[in-house]
């Protein structure tokens, strides 16, 4: 996640109270990985506890008509879209453990709680976040004495240090890398190093990574946001700043080491999670999850 210095970025809290607010909604929250709403809502009780108590109170109707009233008009099936991402990439992260994984590295975390979760379950795997020291902190003090002994925080900032300096991996180990909501906020300079340095883990680490694809007029952005959207992002000091065409992902990636086994974009998304729980309505455009193996 994009980051303010000294506090969590506006864009990882908008994330965690869009995962609060969907699982009050009895249909939607079937879209969540299991255990993600109770675990983000204890973490945003410590880190927001303010807008912890006002997601509540728009969770009531008639209230939470109006805040999806007002996602129509902003940007159309956002938090649809957080959702589905986030279950796309836990249940391949789960599955690259279930397969032989042992080591879990989800890079600029923010607010998200898979780690965690991981590590709880399963002591067995070495999970691992790199995060902005500045975000990293309020998340460290917000899990106080309950971050499990197999989970290690490593505060960096991947838009100045290079993941190949950050010694505190093991690189031995047959790793699943999440790099979720992160890139469209580096640099193409950025992305390629982090990637690259990805790609050095043994045979058959996969890195799950998300990306803006360009609209229809070449614009980096959500392909149906209002423009106070973008409006909100610059003040944020959160633009956009990177993305590629879908199917440039693959001459993107080889060069780098990886070798591309899955895209899922928004159509996909939707077959695979919102069809099957009769889910109707909008799904944002404009971010795709991809799925990665380093090669031989």
């Amino acid at each position: 996640m994009a980051v303010q210095q000294g506090r969590t970025s506006s864009t990882a809290l908008l994330v965690a109270l869009s995962t609060v607010f969907l699982s009050r909604r009895p249909r939607e929250r079937d879209l969540l990985p299991a255990g993600a709403a109770e675990q983000t809502e204890t973490l945003l009780g410590a880190v927001a506890p303010g807008r912890t108590r006002l997601v509540g109170a728009l969770s009531r109707p008639p209230l939470h008509h109006l805040v999806r009233l007002l996602e129509r008009s902003l940007l159309p099936g956002i938090q649809r879209h957080y959702a589905a991402r986030k279950r796309a990439i836990e249940e391949a992260a789960r599955t690259a453990v279930a397969e032989g994984a042992e080591q879990l590295l989800v890079l600029g975390a923010g607010l998200d709680t898979l780690a965690t979760r991981v590590a709880r379950d399963l002591p067995h795997v070495r999970c691992v976040e790199v995060d902005h020291p500045a975000t990293q902190a309020v998340k460290r003090r917000a899990l106080g004495e309950g971050i499990p002994e197999n989970l290690r925080l490593l505060p960096v900032d991947l838009s100045t240090r290079s993941l190949r300096d950050v010694d505190e991996l093991d690189r031995g180990l047959r790793t699943v890398v999440v790099l979720e909501g992160v890139s469209m906020y580096l640099t193409e300079e950025a992305v390629r190093d982090i990637l690259g340095a990805c790609a050095q883990l043994p045979t058959g680490s996969q890195v799950l990574w998300t990306f803006v694809h360009p609209d229809d007029a070449g614009r980096l952005r959500f392909h149906r946001a209002g423009g106070w959207v973008d409006t909100w992002l610059d003040r944020q000091h959160e633009p956009f700043t990177w993305g590629l065409p879908v199917d440039a992902v693959p001459g993107f990636a080889a060069p780098l080491g990886l070798e591309v086994e899955e895209i899922l974009d928004a159509a996909d998304l939707r077959t695979r999670y919102l069809d099957p729980l009769g889910l109707e309505g909008d799904l944002a455009e404009g971010e795709a999850v991809c799925r990665c193996r380093t090669s031989p």
